[in-house]
């Protein structure tokens, strides 16, 4: 990896952290729906920094290339994300059905 990509990852990472950790003092996310977008820039910035370890990982783990090992780390991460978000969505669902459901029975004892 050249130094002027490792920057530009290290950079990104960063941001992205920043960012992230400004959103959650300033209270507009909580801190359980940013926990892997922290971890994610965090671990972006660690192999931006050091660029041999995604080498080595995927030489233990025994993928053909490292571009391959990257593509399955993205893959499984974005997977877990989504797994995250679709338990999220369904407890809001569930949430949003009693509310509906309990001004349903309010409107009915109004009436």
């Amino acid at each position: 990896m050249n130094i002027q990509l490792q920057l530009v990852l290290i950079t990104l990472s960063l941001l992205t952290f920043f960012y992230v950790i400004k959103k959650v003092k300033t209270s507009k996310v909580k801190i359980d729906d940013m926990i892997l977008w922290i971890i994610g820039s965090i671990a972006l910035s660690i192999v931006s920094i050091f660029p041999s370890i995604p080498t080595l990982l995927s030489d233990l783990l025994g993928f053909e290339s490292v571009s391959n090992f990257i593509f399955f780390f993205i893959i499984g991460y974005l997977y877990i994300m989504n797994f995250l978000l679709s338990i999220k969505v369904s407890k809001l669902d569930e949430k949003n059905k009693k509310i509906v459901q309990q001004f349903a029975l309010d409107s009915k004892k109004r009436q």
